[in-house]
Protein backbone atom coordinates (compact mmCIF):
# COMPACT_ATOMS: atom_id res chain seq x y z
CA UNK A 1 0.00 0.00 0.00
CA UNK A 2 1.20 3.46 -0.82
CA UNK A 3 -0.37 6.82 -0.16
CA UNK A 4 -0.80 9.28 -3.00
CA UNK A 5 -1.79 12.90 -2.49
CA UNK A 6 -3.89 14.65 -5.07
CA UNK A 7 -5.92 17.88 -5.05
CA UNK A 8 -6.02 18.32 -1.27
CA UNK A 9 -6.86 14.71 -0.43
CA UNK A 10 -5.11 11.37 -0.44
CA UNK A 11 -5.64 7.83 -1.69
CA UNK A 12 -4.45 4.40 -0.68
CA UNK A 13 -3.04 2.64 -3.73
CA UNK A 14 -1.82 -0.88 -4.41
CA UNK A 15 1.94 -1.15 -4.93
CA UNK A 16 3.33 -1.73 -8.40
CA UNK A 17 4.12 -5.18 -9.87
CA UNK A 18 7.81 -4.78 -8.99
CA UNK A 19 6.75 -4.66 -5.29
CA UNK A 20 4.27 -7.54 -5.43
CA UNK A 21 1.16 -5.45 -6.15
CA UNK A 22 -1.00 -4.78 -9.17
CA UNK A 23 -0.88 -0.96 -9.23
CA UNK A 24 -4.52 -1.05 -10.26
CA UNK A 25 -6.47 -0.65 -7.02
CA UNK A 26 -6.97 2.59 -5.14
CA UNK A 27 -9.43 4.05 -2.69
CA UNK A 28 -10.15 7.40 -1.07
CA UNK A 29 -8.09 7.71 2.11
CA UNK A 30 -10.46 9.93 4.12
CA UNK A 31 -13.51 7.82 3.25
CA UNK A 32 -11.75 4.54 4.00
CA UNK A 33 -10.49 5.88 7.33
CA UNK A 34 -14.02 7.04 8.24
CA UNK A 35 -15.38 3.57 7.41
CA UNK A 36 -12.67 1.84 9.47
CA UNK A 37 -13.22 4.26 12.35
CA UNK A 38 -16.97 3.49 12.37
CA UNK A 39 -16.28 -0.25 12.39
CA UNK A 40 -13.72 0.13 15.19
CA UNK A 41 -16.09 2.28 17.21
CA UNK A 42 -18.88 -0.28 16.93
CA UNK A 43 -16.54 -3.15 17.82
CA UNK A 44 -14.86 -1.42 20.75
CA UNK A 45 -18.14 -0.13 22.18
CA UNK A 46 -19.47 -3.70 22.01
CA UNK A 47 -16.31 -4.91 23.79
CA UNK A 48 -16.71 -2.30 26.55
CA UNK A 49 -20.30 -3.41 27.19
CA UNK A 50 -19.22 -7.05 27.45
CA UNK A 51 -18.09 -8.39 30.82
CA UNK A 52 -14.49 -7.32 31.33
CA UNK A 53 -11.97 -10.15 31.47
CA UNK A 54 -10.06 -10.67 34.67
CA UNK A 55 -6.36 -11.48 34.68
CA UNK A 56 -6.12 -15.03 35.95
CA UNK A 57 -2.61 -14.71 37.38
CA UNK A 58 -3.51 -12.31 40.21
CA UNK A 59 -3.94 -15.02 42.86
CA UNK A 60 -0.60 -16.60 41.95
CA UNK A 61 1.16 -13.21 42.01
CA UNK A 62 -0.17 -12.55 45.49
CA UNK A 63 0.89 -16.04 46.56
CA UNK A 64 4.42 -15.52 45.23
CA UNK A 65 4.71 -12.14 47.00
CA UNK A 66 3.49 -13.68 50.26
CA UNK A 67 5.97 -16.56 49.93
CA UNK A 68 8.86 -14.13 49.35
CA UNK A 69 7.84 -12.16 52.45
CA UNK A 70 7.57 -15.40 54.44
CA UNK A 71 11.05 -16.54 53.35
CA UNK A 72 12.53 -13.16 54.24
CA UNK A 73 10.95 -13.41 57.70
CA UNK A 74 12.39 -16.92 58.10
CA UNK A 75 15.82 -15.57 57.14
CA UNK A 76 15.51 -12.82 59.77
CA UNK A 77 14.67 -15.45 62.39
CA UNK A 78 17.67 -17.61 61.61
CA UNK A 79 17.10 -19.73 58.49
CA UNK A 80 20.28 -19.95 56.43
CA UNK A 81 20.71 -17.51 53.53
CA UNK A 82 22.05 -20.36 51.37
CA UNK A 83 18.59 -21.94 51.61
CA UNK A 84 16.44 -18.80 51.53
CA UNK A 85 17.99 -16.73 48.73
CA UNK A 86 18.02 -19.36 45.95
CA UNK A 87 14.32 -19.94 46.68
CA UNK A 88 13.67 -16.19 46.65
CA UNK A 89 15.51 -15.83 43.31
CA UNK A 90 13.26 -18.47 41.71
CA UNK A 91 10.16 -16.79 43.14
CA UNK A 92 11.35 -13.37 41.98
CA UNK A 93 11.85 -14.75 38.46
CA UNK A 94 8.30 -16.10 38.54
CA UNK A 95 7.03 -12.78 39.94
CA UNK A 96 8.76 -10.88 37.11
CA UNK A 97 7.15 -13.17 34.53
CA UNK A 98 3.74 -12.71 36.16
CA UNK A 99 4.15 -8.93 36.30
CA UNK A 100 5.12 -8.84 32.62
CA UNK A 101 2.06 -10.94 31.77
CA UNK A 102 -0.13 -8.66 33.90
CA UNK A 103 1.22 -5.51 32.22
CA UNK A 104 0.54 -7.00 28.78
CA UNK A 105 -2.99 -7.97 29.83
CA UNK A 106 -3.66 -4.48 31.21
CA UNK A 107 -2.29 -2.83 28.07
CA UNK A 108 -4.60 -4.86 25.83
CA UNK A 109 -7.55 -4.20 28.15
CA UNK A 110 -6.83 -0.45 28.15
CA UNK A 111 -6.61 -0.38 24.35
CA UNK A 112 -10.07 -1.85 24.09
CA UNK A 113 -11.49 0.83 26.39
CA UNK A 114 -10.62 3.76 24.15
CA UNK A 115 -13.70 5.78 23.33
CA UNK A 116 -14.32 7.57 20.10
CA UNK A 117 -15.80 10.68 21.70
CA UNK A 118 -12.59 12.66 21.77
CA UNK A 119 -10.00 10.29 23.14
CA UNK A 120 -9.43 8.78 19.67
CA UNK A 121 -8.82 12.21 18.16
CA UNK A 122 -6.18 12.92 20.81
CA UNK A 123 -4.15 9.80 19.95
CA UNK A 124 -1.15 10.13 17.69
CA UNK A 125 -0.80 8.05 14.53
CA UNK A 126 1.23 5.31 16.25
CA UNK A 127 -1.28 4.90 19.10
CA UNK A 128 -4.16 4.72 16.59
CA UNK A 129 -2.24 2.12 14.61
CA UNK A 130 -1.72 0.08 17.79
CA UNK A 131 -5.46 0.12 18.55
CA UNK A 132 -6.32 -0.86 14.98
CA UNK A 133 -3.77 -3.68 14.96
CA UNK A 134 -5.15 -5.03 18.25
CA UNK A 135 -8.52 -5.57 16.55
CA UNK A 136 -7.95 -5.90 12.79
CA UNK A 137 -5.68 -8.35 10.98
CA UNK A 138 -6.02 -6.75 7.54
CA UNK A 139 -8.09 -4.49 5.34
CA UNK A 140 -8.54 -5.76 1.79
CA UNK A 141 -9.73 -3.45 -0.97
CA UNK A 142 -11.32 -5.19 -3.94
CA UNK A 143 -10.89 -3.70 -7.40
CA UNK A 144 -13.74 -1.97 -9.19
CA UNK A 145 -14.47 -1.31 -12.83
CA UNK A 146 -15.44 2.29 -12.13
CA UNK A 147 -13.44 5.21 -10.86
CA UNK A 148 -14.43 8.17 -8.78
CA UNK A 149 -17.11 6.53 -6.63
CA UNK A 150 -16.49 5.28 -3.12
CA UNK A 151 -18.12 1.90 -2.60
CA UNK A 152 -17.90 0.63 1.01
CA UNK A 153 -18.74 -2.91 -0.14
CA UNK A 154 -15.26 -3.07 -1.74
CA UNK A 155 -13.73 -3.01 1.74
CA UNK A 156 -13.21 -6.35 3.53
CA UNK A 157 -12.08 -6.02 7.12
CA UNK A 158 -10.37 -9.17 8.45
CA UNK A 159 -10.66 -9.25 12.28
CA UNK A 160 -8.05 -10.83 14.52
Amino acid sequence: MIIARKKGTFYYLCRGPDSGGCAGVGISGPRLEAQIRALLSAYLNKEIEAPQPVWEGQARLEEVNAKIAELMEQYRTGLSGSIVFPMIRRLEDERNDLQTEQASFNKIKARKQITFTGEWDDLDLYAKREVIQSVIEAVVIRPTGRTGLYDPSRVDVIPL
